[in-house]
């Protein structure tokens, strides 16, 4: 026992060596650098420690306002979606079959597609001549077009629409966790769904009610790409005053500094988290009739395709818009053409970058299953303690703010001398990957019943056969769903790249923001755009097909 143990522990080694140089020393540096001083366009590593950094951002009023402000439109987009994101998740935990599938692929391609897409298509929906205003002022509520683009009313929209996936599934999974025994005890107490959903239901899936808000409350905290577009420069948090100051103004002491502050938000968010109250208790109730039934259910069902359309929409727009004829963003789209694609298809960087993505994508997802796919077994079966620790550190990137991992990782291999290196590109996304990787893998895992393993021991199977014959066969589906997940996590990255990668490195997600902050939106980009929706389509109907992934939430 104790033999297998230390194996099982062994296992965690590589992906451990990994986190340790590529995300806890990134963070040592960052921390290091926001005590060092800035003068005269010059880190000074000389000087005395201190803490002018920190004492300038507290100085002056605007960055206190700057996290006011972020703080504010966290929370109310965390709200937001805890009441968009409920009766969905109850919706999709009550389904089956192909419907259930769908319905998640609606949910999980915004997260894969990756934000700088769903930025787009928001962009040009929100847009005064987009199909928001266009709607609005054809019915006569409003006499002249809405601004939502540059007010912090657009970047709540852009954050809900990109965040509410992260709620919606830890509400499903509490909601599909509750024992069948359960609700059919308070049936056969004779209990209606109403009273069943609010004395039964709703309390018992408060834990993922509970982790959904305080997700997207960190994302949103940390959040950078959506805020700067459409925000247009005018709605500053914290996330694009790092950038700022990092990449525009190469203040590293002041950029550390503003990162180690939204990391000690991040932290207090998690850690109030961990104190709230266990169980809420509430006793309401009511008893309708079929009638009242049959309309409540309508309308229910009316108010989850509405937000499952908000919550595609984006991607939509931007499909559609990318085969317009005219030079700008028009959906529904004006004519038919592909003259976008064949301009894409003839602009060389942009196909340089999209073949280095594809490159980077795929190395992740290989070496993903190299460092990874032992680290799920060394979880499973190592040491409480070990495993724990470890377990803690792997799902970390989910938690802990990307652009500060992105300005640390970007000083420290910097100081190395390999920042826009490919490989380093490749660890990092894995990095990225990882959390999500071993959730699916783990979850095959619990599955998965060793005693078979032992059975084929005792009747002469080496360790290497009982795994190649038994074992792996066994977490196959698990093993391609996390490897897609991979894939598509790494095709889609944007935050980390931006930070590390160089410009004869540069991936497509990159390339696509540039010219977007350059040259403004156009139907070429979006023709970019639709390239990774379709790509990472494809890789998600692979996935269910064969290896059926929607199991696992």
């Amino acid at each position: 026992m104790k033999k297998s143990t230390n194996r099982a522990n062994i296992m965690l080694i590589p992906l451990t060596i990994i986190f340790v140089i590529l995300f806890v020393v990134p963070f040592i540096v960052l921390l290091y650098y926001s005590f060092l001083t800035y003068k005269s366009g010059q880190v000074i590593p000389t000087t005395p420690y201190t803490l002018g950094a920190y004492a300038k951002f507290f100085s002056d009023s605007f960055y206190p306002r700057v996290v006011g402000r972020t703080i504010v439109i966290s929370l109310v987009t965390a709200l937001i979606c805890s009441v968009l994101g409920y009766p969905v998740a109850y919706f999709i935990s009550k389904s089956k079959g192909y419907l259930k599938t769908i319905l998640l692929v609606i949910v999980i391609l915004p997260l894969v597609a990756g934000v700088m897409v769903q930025t787009l298509g928001l962009y040009g929906i929100l847009t005064s001549y987009g199909p928001v205003n266009n709607f609005l002022l054809t019915l006569g509520i409003i006499d002249e077009p809405i601004e939502f683009l540059g007010t912090e009313t657009g970047v709540i929209i852009g954050l809900t629409q990109g965040f509410l996936p992260y709620m919606i599934l830890p509400v499903m999974n509490s909601i599909q966790a509750i024992p069948d025994n359960v609700l059919e005890a308070a049936d056969n107490l004779g209990a209606n769904s109403v009273h069943r959903f609010l004395n039964v239901t709703f309390p018992l899936s408060k834990t993922g009610v509970i982790s959904g808000f305080v997700l997207v409350f960190g994302c949103c905290l940390n959040s950078y790409t959506t805020p700067l577009l459409l925000g247009r420069g005018k709605v500053s948090v914290i996330g694009t005053a790092i950038y700022q100051q990092a990449m525009q103004l190469y203040n590293w002491p002041f950029a550390a500094a503003i990162a180690m502050i939204l990391i000690a938000l991040v932290l207090v968010v998690f850690t109030i988290t961990t104190l709230l109250p266990k169980k809420i208790h509430k006793n309401q109730g009511g008893r309708g009739m079929k009638r009242r039934k049959f309309i409540t259910k309508m309308i229910y069902s009316i108010i989850v395709i509405l937000i499952l359309l908000f919550i595609v929409s984006p991607m939509v727009a931007v499909v559609g818009a990318s085969f317009s004829t005219t030079k700008y963003f028009q959906f529904p789209p004006q004519g038919f053409s592909l003259k976008w694609y064949q301009e894409a298809m003839g602009n060389k960087e942009h196909i340089n970058a999209l073949m280095i993505s594809l490159k980077v994508a795929v190395c992740a997802m290989i070496l993903s299953n190299l460092v990874c796919l032992p680290a799920c077994f060394g979880l499973t079966k190592g040491s409480g303690k070990i495993a724990k620790k470890a377990q803690a550190l792997f799902t970390a990137p989910l938690f802990l703010p990307m652009i500060a991992l992105g300005v640390g990782l970007m000083l420290w291999l910097a100081k190395l001398g390999i920042r826009g290196n490919f490989w380093t590109l490749v660890l990092a996304h894995v990095i990225v990957a990882t959390p999500y990787y071993i959730r699916v893998v783990g979850a095959c895992l619990a599955e998965f019943d060793h005693g078979l393993v032992d059975a084929a021991n005792s009747l002469g199977a080496t360790p290497g056969k009982a795994f190649f014959y038994v074992t792996l066969p066994s977490v196959a589906p698990g093993i391609i769903v996390g490897s897609m997940f991979a894939f598509m996590l790494s095709f889609s990255e944007l935050i980390i790249t931006l930070f590390i990668s160089a410009s004869n490195m540069t991936t497509f997600p990159v390339r696509v923001y540039s010219s977007m902050v350059t040259e403004g939106l156009n139907p070429m980009i979006l023709a970019y755009s639709t390239i990774i929706i379709i790509v990472v389509l494809i890789v998600s109907i692979l996935a269910e097909k064969f290896a059926h992934w929607s199991k696992y939430f």
